[in-house]
């Protein structure tokens, strides 16, 4: 975790406990690798909903069942198309399906239990999109590496994007381009990662993303440093700055934060 702020990091890791909570099941980790969760858009949209000034109990909710959802969607990605013909192959197949319907479905429960019925079909909305830009991404062909990485980055983001209509006022154009930046620096971050170990143990990539990577994440932050002075909130503001020094020190990206 990387939030500073003692408040907030106490809050958080009651939120990830509760979703370790719905997503136990020893039956499916015995067979289902469980995605993990997606712990920086988690932390951009927890700093979101307190700078809307959202209660601490909707904040709660909200992130169990985004992050339920987006463990789900993740699940679904795991699953293999190449024909198993092992048993323990068709059952992971399978679980991996089955535990995807399971972790998307308890977001209906959990906020129908507190009425939040607009929510509910904000968030429907959100996985309709990243279903359709996936079907028109892996069925698709002739795509740019630009157009492939920004309709990632539309998967990426839909779930977190979808708040903002709902809580944001003049600060939405804002907190929309800051949640999109962040899931840009994670997935570049992790392309960049994935790259490194390759080289490291002689892997050649066809497809050198490597240059755009490294291109895409300056422009991000570059983008993040241009929102930050538009925040009220001076407590989100300085978790933003940490968030993106803190994968400054990872030595994903060499610019500086001023």
């Amino acid at each position: 975790m990387i939030l500073t702020n003692p408040l907030f990091r106490e809050e958080l890791a009651e939120i990830i406990e509760e979703v370790n909570k719905h997503i136990k099941c020893d039956y499916v980790q015995r067979y289902v690798e469980i995605p993990s969760i997606p712990l920086l858009r988690m932390q951009v949209l927890f700093l979101f909903l307190h700078d809307s000034n959202v209660a601490r109990e909707q904040i709660k909710h909200y992130l169990v069942s985004t992050t339920l959802i987006q463990l789900g969607l993740d699940c679904h990605e795991k699953v293999t198309l190449v024909p198993q013909y092992s048993e323990g192959g068709i059952r992971n197949r399978q679980l991996s399906v089955l535990a995807g319907d399971l972790f998307s479905s308890k977001y209906y429960f959990l906020l129908s239990n507190i009425g939040d019925v607009a929510l509910i079909r904000e968030l429907a909305r959100s996985i309709y999109r990243i279903n359709e830009v996936k079907t028109m991404l892996y069925t698709g062909t002739g795509w740019s590496k630009e157009e492939s990485l920004d309709m990632r980055n539309e998967i990426d983001s839909a779930l977190y994007t979808s708040f903002i209509p709902r809580f944001a006022s003049e600060l939405g154009l804002i907190w929309h381009s800051i949640i999109e930046q962040f899931c840009l620096i994670e997935r570049y971050a992790e392309g960049l990662m994935d790259y490194r170990l390759g080289q490291a143990i002689g892997e050649k990539s066809e497809n050198d993303f490597y240059p755009l990577f490294q291109s895409r994440i300056e422009q991000s932050i570059q983008e993040l440093k241009g929102k930050l002075g538009g925040l009220r909130n001076e407590e989100v503001k300085q978790e933003i700055h940490h968030l993106i020094e803190a994968y400054q020190k990872q030595g994903v990206f060499s610019h500086s934060i001023t």
